[in-house]
């Protein structure tokens, strides 16, 4: 959501907590039912959104894609994204990136898991024969 990612670049920039825990709470009422989000910066962010669902008495399923070492290196080096000369980004190499997400991943409080994202690109495959993968990474699916 365009919005959650705005909410995630304020935090990551220092805004300050009690503005951005006003706009996350109405931001998740506004969701319809059953809701899903996806921004990278969750890695980062997670905590915020821990409290948030706290707060709204809600237990969301954490659902964490997993990818390839070296297919998350490849994107990161394509977009010339390197951290001390290593992929990464936002100051965090992608080791470092991976380590808080398994931190994030095991202290999430409510329902969760995970997910091989090259088994989601087999299981698109077997459902639509069109695809396309974005030169920065991720598939879509062309509609027929």
């Amino acid at each position: 959501s365009v919005r959650m990612r705005e909410i995630n670049r304020q935090l990551l920039a220092g805004a300050p907590l009690q503005a951005q825990m006003a706009a996350s709470l109405e931001f998740v009422r506004s969701l319809s039912r059953p809701f899903a989000v996806k921004d990278p910066r969750l890695v980062e962010t997670l905590w915020h959104w821990t409290e948030v669902f706290a707060a709204l008495q809600l237990t969301p399923m954490l659902i964490m894609v997993e990818r390839n070492y070296e297919a998350i290196a490849q994107s990161y080096t394509d977009r010339n994204e390197l951290v001390r000369g290593k992929p990464g980004t936002r100051n965090r190499t992608l080791d470092e990136m991976l380590e808080l997400a398994e931190a994030n991943y095991a202290r999430w409080p409510y329902p969760k898991l995970r997910i091989c994202y090259e088994k989601l690109v087999e299981a698109a495959l077997l459902v639509k024969t069109r695809r396309a993968m974005r030169k920065t990474g991720g598939l879509w699916l062309d509609e027929d």
